[in-house]
Formats: structure tokens, C-alpha cells, sequence
């Protein structure tokens, strides 16, 4: 909630919002409880249509944790699961796209995930190139810049300034010779 509220799009109009329990015992009360808590901190116009909180019962939540590929265990003593925290970033037809896996992400690792999800159909022409310019790193649980891209935006940067310069000699060059030519064909 607080790194979506960090963004300039809501749940319900630029994307949606899933948020799944995989404890059985869990049920619609309860999840109706806790989208109230979340919408209580995202308080976005559209946030009530577009996050959806979801309960099921064991053979379907085993069938969507394996098709994420999201693992859990249940810790016996305590009777709660151990899992990593993780936020699962689809694209519209449903494929996975980026895992970050944390509970808390910056506004900014999640701006760029969602546009990457959106394949260019949310964010600005400038959020694109930014997103060319980062790579999702795992181990930091957000983009960092792709110093080989940047790197190579400078190295072009570089060049076209060169090639400007010595165009400009060039030029400079051409236009003096011409302006010797006038003047020594003018005295004779």
C-alpha cells in the first residue's frame, strides 16, 4: 500500500491488485477485514475495484502457488507458514513478469515493474527510456542503473559530439577557403 500510494496510477484504472491467502483456514471474512485495513492506508478512488483480496481451499491454493511458483511450508510449532515475501508482477495476459521479493518495495521498483508488466501501455515515453536504462537486480529487490546501457548511451553521446566538432572544423575550413577564393579572384 504505502509503495503504491508512492505512484502516480491506482489499482483499478492502470492495473490490478491481487492479494491471496494460502492458509485454508483463512475465509471471506477475514479477507473482507483486511482489504478494509489495506484501503484504509491506499486511499485511491478506484482501489475497491481494483484490489482484490482472494481465499480458497487447499487443492486450488496448491494449483495457484505452483503456477507462480511461490513455495511455502507450514511451520508446525507455531501454525503459521514460512514463505518469502514476495509481490508477483503480471502482465495483462496474465505471464509473469517480475517477482520482487519483498514486502515493503520502493514506489520506484514498483513504477518500473508495473511498466515493464504493461509492456509501454501505462508510463510516459521518458518512463521507458529510464526502464531501458535500469535492470531488475534480484539480490537488491529493485532496478539499478545498467551501467553497460549507460555506458553505451555515453559512448554515442561521445561520438556524435566528435563528429560534430570535426564537421564544424570542416565547414569552418570550407568556408574560409571559399571566402580566400572570392577575395583572390576579385583582384585580378
Amino acid at each position: 500500500a504505502e509503495a503504491a500510494n508512492g505512484i502516480d496510477w491506482s489499482a483499478g484504472q492502470e492495473f490490478e491488485t491481487v492479494t491471496f491467502s494460502f492458509d485454508p483456514a483463512e475465509t471471506y471474512p477475514l479477507a473482507e477485514v483486511k482489504k478494509r485495513n489495506y484501503l484504509t492506508l491506499y486511499q485511491r478512488e478506484t482501489a475497491a475495484a481494483g484490489w482484490h483480496f482472494l481465499v480458497g481451499d487447499e487443492p486450488n491454493i496448491a494449483a495457484l502457488t505452483e503456477a507462480l511458483g511461490f513455495g511455502y511450508r507450514p511451520v508446525e510449532r507455531t501454525g503459521d507458514f514460512a514463505h518469502p515475501p514476495s509481490i508477483i508482477v503480471c502482465t495483462a495476459d496474465g505471464r509473469i513478469s517480475r517477482y520482487i521479493n519483498t514486502i515493503m518495495p520502493e514506489a520506484s521498483t514498483l513504477r518500473r515493474a508495473l511498466v515493464e508488466a504493461s509492456e509501454g501501455s501505462i508510463g510516459s515515453a521518458w518512463d521507458r527510456i529510464v526502464l531501458w536504462c535500469y535492470s531488475y537486480d534480484p539480490s537488491a529487490n529493485k532496478y539499478v542503473i545498467a551501467a553497460h546501457k549507460v555506458m553505451t548511451v555515453g559512448g554515442v553521446l561521445t561520438l556524435l559530439l566528435i563528429l560534430g566538432g570535426v564537421g564544424l572544423l570542416w565547414w569552418r575550413e570550407i568556408k574560409s577557403r571559399r571566402a580566400q577564393l572570392l577575395m583572390g579572384g576579385g583582384r585580378s
